[in-house]
């Protein structure tokens, strides 16, 4: 997660998913979008979030601003496979993640980070991830224009309705995702079933973190600033902090 900050760094700015982990529809479309925070205003944007433990066609929308010219956005999905333990062989959430401008127009995708590796080493390239957390989505870096955006997480199956427009070029990124061009404003989910209907829960919902900055540099998985940061969202959620194998602190 966030590496710890210097005094002369800007702060991050925490948020977390009004819904929690058992409801959905407060944030599931882009006029209902949370709002995170500015770039790079902030050092990051940190967000704790669920896909509805109940309704895998859950989808949450988060609103941020770029306030320069030319920032270079990563956003990082972290934190969703083997939450619970590292024998669960990636049992857990499995994101896609999605990027619109104010228009509503898809510019970026990704499902499985692009330079995972299947070996149990893949903390060191993907950063802030579980070392086994080889299904989280990360895009970037991706040049943003001073503007708004918005930043989609969903499960792997529940796919956005622009991705399957005719005329798009995909353009890949310098570490992670798609950059998307010409599509038309579009910023509706289809619905999709589990793909997993055995043990829905497993890879459909569950929680995840977002992490959306302008750096890309290896990030400690656990640091007091993670600690303290966690803390803090579960509190704005209104859950206590328990911790689960390993040191990983959860809401």
């Amino acid at each position: 997660m966030l590496a710890l900050l210097s005094a002369s760094q800007p702060a991050q700015s925490q948020t977390a998913d009004p819904e929690g982990p058992t409801r959905s529809g407060l944030n599931d479309s882009l006029s209902t979008a949370v709002a995170a925070g500015q770039l790079p205003f902030s050092s990051a944007l940190l967000i704790l979030g669920w896909i509805d433990s109940g309704n895998a066609n859950d989808v949450d929308f988060y609103e941020f601003d770029v306030t320069s010219l030319g920032t270079l956005v990563y956003l990082d999905v972290d934190l969703t496979d083997d939450l619970l333990n590292e024998d669960d062989l990636d049992d857990g959430l499995d994101t896609a993640l999605w990027i619109f401008d104010s228009a509503g127009r898809l510019i970026a995708q990704n499902d499985d980070a692009d330079f995972f590796g299947l070996e149990i080493d893949n903390d060191a390239t993907d950063p802030g991830s579980d070392a086994l957390a080889d299904r989280d989505s990360f895009i970037g870096g991706l040049s943003l224009s001073p503007g708004t955006y918005f930043a989609a997480v969903s499960w792997y199956g529940k796919d956005a309705h622009a991705a399957s427009q005719t005329g798009l070029t995909l353009a890949a990124l310098g570490h992670s995702g798609n950059q998307v061009s010409g599509a038309s404003p579009n910023s509706s989910f289809a619905s999709a079933m589990c793909r997993n209907p055995s043990a829905p829960a497993a890879q459909c919902t569950g929680r995840y973190i977002l992490n959306v900055r302008t750096s890309f540099v290896p990030e400690p998985k656990f640091s007091t600033a993670v600690s303290i940061g966690m803390l803090a969202l579960c509190l704005m959620a209104g859950r206590g902090m328990r911790t689960a194998p390993r040191g990983q602190a959860l809401c």
